[in-house]
């Protein structure tokens, strides 16, 4: 998965999380439940970084709307992670 790989780049600071944050929206049809686990688990890995920071907020209103659409497609297998996240 191309995501996947970005977020290793992203971890291994080749590359910015910006450019990841920016390549998820382009998942936001995706309809493929293991592909929205990976970016569910990069996504909760992510928050607990800047959780204490002064860019927590406007993660959280990203990723409500980026994970808003998996609701919209009611995919089957969405760990509850992903419900609390919202």
């Amino acid at each position: 998965m191309t995501q996947d790989d970005v977020a290793a780049l992203c971890n291994a600071g080749h590359q910015s999380f910006v450019d990841y944050l920016k390549l998820i929206l382009s998942y936001q049809n995706e309809d493929n439940c293991t592909v929205w686990k990976s970016i569910v688990s990069t996504i909760d890995d992510l928050s607990s970084l800047i959780e204490y920071t002064d860019y927590f907020d406007q993660f959280k209103k990203y990723r409500a709307h980026v994970l808003s659409s998996t609701q919209k497609q009611n995919l089957v297998g969405i760990p509850k992670k992903m419900k609390i996240l919202l």
